[in-house]
């Protein structure tokens, strides 16, 4: 008897877009060792510096499709160690913003070297790339609708 899943071609497309997340993370996860901090803390810093070198709990958790009290938990560990800290915001004092310590900004320096990743991304042509943002984005627009997700990051 078959295994129905291994005939479900949208299954398998899912399996094929896990398989090469984990892949391209695995690349990326060489160099944030190195600079001692994990796939998350980076997205972090990189989503901080996005948003002006200052964003929200709020923000921070719709960029990373994750529940507030998660990412509050990872903002703890980052202030903890140094990356980041949390204040008063300047324009409304009754909102938190998260900003980047000095040892922050140096680290997200330090990750910025993306030469595994280009190396990857260098097998695309510029309109499989444009495709790929297309396909991409309306993916994660769909997924995002069916899990009822209230923010929806825009592509950077």
């Amino acid at each position: 008897m078959a295994n129905r899943l291994s005939e479900d071609h949208d299954y398998k497309l899912w399996v094929l877009l896990n398989q090469t997340r984990d892949a391209v993370c695995h690349v990326r996860q060489r160099r944030l060792r190195a600079c001692g901090v994990s796939l998350e803390q980076a997205a972090v810093l990189f989503i901080v510096d996005m948003h002006g070198g200052r964003a929200t709990p709020t923000q921070i958790s719709q960029w990373l499709i994750r529940r507030h009290h998660t990412v509050l938990g990872m903002l703890d560990r980052m202030q903890k160690v140094g990356l980041l800290k949390r204040s008063k915001g300047l324009k409304n004092k009754n909102r938190v913003e998260v900003r980047m310590t000095e040892k922050g900004w140096q680290t997200l320096d330090a990750t910025a070297d993306t030469e595994g990743l280009r190396n990857i991304m260098a097998c695309l042509s510029d309109e499989d790339r444009h495709q790929l943002v297309s396909s991409l984005t309306k993916l994660r627009s769909s997924a995002l609708e069916q899990a009822g997700a209230l923010g929806k990051p825009e592509y950077p």
